[in-house]
């Protein structure tokens, strides 16, 4: 099962009394903060931003570095790039499996 935006909307306006397009809006907003502040990690800082009481999404810069191509085992230079990643704290995970 995927959840979509859509269906976030759906469900935020069903469990509110907001309505569904500023919903989608917010929720196009948040997108938009969340990219733009995982773009800003540094080589020695790492970026986080904790959503949901529990669910941090962050990102972290990879400086360019050599590395060999699998396929033929020459070598290739891959070029310097931000890492997003997502974690979870304990409390959030139990409170999945209750």
């Amino acid at each position: 099962m995927i959840l979509k935006k859509k269906d976030i909307a759906n469900e935020i306006y069903q469990r509110s009394d907001f309505y569904k397009g500023p919903i989608e809006d917010l929720l196009d907003i948040l997108d938009d903060v969340i990219v733009e502040y995982l773009g800003k990690a540094e080589l020695d800082d790492n970026v986080e931003i904790q959503i949901a009481k529990g669910l941090i999404i962050g990102s972290r810069r990879v400086p360019e570095h050599e590395a060999k191509d699998p396929r033929n085992l020459s070598d290739v230079i891959v070029p310097e790039r931000v890492l997003p990643y997502a974690r979870f704290t304990d409390t959030f995970k139990q409170k999945i499996n209750e």
